[in-house]
């Protein structure tokens, strides 16, 4: 029984993560967020780049599932709180972005762009991650 309740909360998860990073690429990508540094070396860059977003992202798609996995067996209250927090700090994170925009475009050095996309993808690790905590505590005082 229990490796039932430990299977859907895994399946949960893994789930609600999916489609949440999946919203949030897709927001940003509609507002103009998503692809802010400039590209100097084609291919190269692009490769550099997706190796950049693989050993970020998809390390923290399993911390994240993980994570909301385990919030979900302490109920439902306490995982969209937890959620809510990340989604406010997607948000943020956006707006921040936004602001940054043309500073971003006018980067003149391809290895400042190529850091900067990684530093993208650290950031908006971390303040997810963040928002997590955040909601997480809330969650505790309710």
């Amino acid at each position: 029984m229990k490796s039932n309740s430990n299977m859907v909360a895994a399946l949960f998860g893994f789930s609600v993560t999916a489609i949440y990073l999946t919203s949030v690429i897709y927001s940003y990508n509609m507002l103009g967020i998503l692809h802010v540094f400039p590209v100097f070396a084609g291919e190269d860059d692009f490769s550099i780049r997706r190796l950049n977003s693989f050993s970020v992202l998809i390390p923290s798609f399993v911390l994240i599932s993980w994570m909301l996995s385990r919030k979900f067996k302490q109920g439902l209250n306490a995982c969209l709180l937890s959620l809510s927090g990340m989604a406010i700090s997607s948000i943020i994170f956006g707006i921040f972005i936004e602001l940054l925009k043309s500073n971003l475009y006018a980067i003149s050095e391809r290895n400042s762009a190529n850091v900067g996309v990684l530093l993208y993808f650290i950031v908006f690790v971390v303040l997810n991650l963040l928002g997590f905590y955040l909601g997480s505590e809330l969650s505790k005082r309710n």
